[in-house]
């Protein structure tokens, strides 16, 4: 595998491109970030994308509930961030406690303020972006390319899926659990991976020579692993994105971005 990108050095030097921005703007972008929940995953993926912002010159405030809390509280603050003019932009940090109204939740941010892309996958969420940032900076062509694309949720798969078949691609939707998953995945121009399911993509179903951007993450004896098993695939791909330092820091960096771009824009 030959290196044809270096994602965490991509990422970086987006953010100093936001930093340059923010300090000559004098504006502070805020995002308000809900955190629902007990999940260790997800409070660390928050800290993440607080520090990132404070490094950036933005700051982010993380509104914390129990899992057991009454999603009209929730509700309730997004609401008041809504109106709130000091706030950029609003996030809900997914995967939300299953007692939860996702959905609802989610279309309760104000269009203006939706960082994340909650509200509707077809404008593309900040993973979604990442995902085709990549691509686009690594220069891999999409035109009548064949892209499969391993999960279907609203954050990855469904606009990761729109937007390569947009550029051209000939895409096919997977899952986990589709029958003999290997022949679809080894016909892959561009392979990409979002069930965050450890290793589940092996040397066996990547075809010679095809780029592979993996977005699952999982956690493996303390380990933070990748749905690609990389230091095997990595052998047989053109390039593999790997995890982690591959697609979490470039969507912070998106993420980012659209904060950026809304408190300097004032269209938010």
């Amino acid at each position: 595998m030959k290196e044809i990108l270096d994602c965490k050095n991509h990422s970086e030097k987006i953010l100093s491109e936001l930093q340059r921005q923010i300090k000559k703007a004098h504006v502070t972008p805020s995002l308000a970030i809900i955190l629902a929940g007990e999940d260790p995953a997800s409070k660390i993926y928050v800290t993440r994308k607080k520090t990132v912002a404070l490094e950036i010159g933005a700051k982010a405030e993380v509104f914390e509930y129990p899992s057991g809390v009454d999603q009209r509280i929730i509700e309730e603050k997004i609401k008041d961030l809504n109106k709130n003019k000091e706030i950029h932009g609003i996030m809900i940090q997914l995967p939300l406690p299953k007692n939860f109204d996702t959905k609802k939740l989610t279309q309760l941010i104000a269009k203006g303020k939706d960082v994340d892309g909650l509200r509707s996958w077809r404008e593309g969420t900040a993973t979604s972006d990442a995902v085709m940032e990549i691509l686009r900076a690594a220069k891999v062509p999409l035109k009548n390319r064949i892209a499969v694309v391993v999960g279907r949720s609203r954050l990855v798969g469904k606009p990761v899926a729109y937007f390569l078949r947009k550029g051209g691609a000939r895409v096919f939707v997977c899952h986990s659990k589709t029958p003999d998953l290997a022949s679809k995945t080894k016909k892959a121009d561009i392979l990409v991976s979002a069930v965050g399911k450890p290793h589940l993509i092996r040397e066996n179903m990547v075809k010679e020579g095809a780029v592979v951007v993996d977005v699952g993450e999982a956690k493996v004896q303390g380990k933070i692993v990748g749905d690609v098993d990389y230091e095997i695939v990595k052998n047989k791909a053109s390039f593999v994105t790997p995890v982690p330092g591959g697609v979490g820091p470039t969507t912070v960096a998106l993420l980012l971005q659209r904060l950026t771009e809304k408190a300097l824009s004032g269209n938010f």
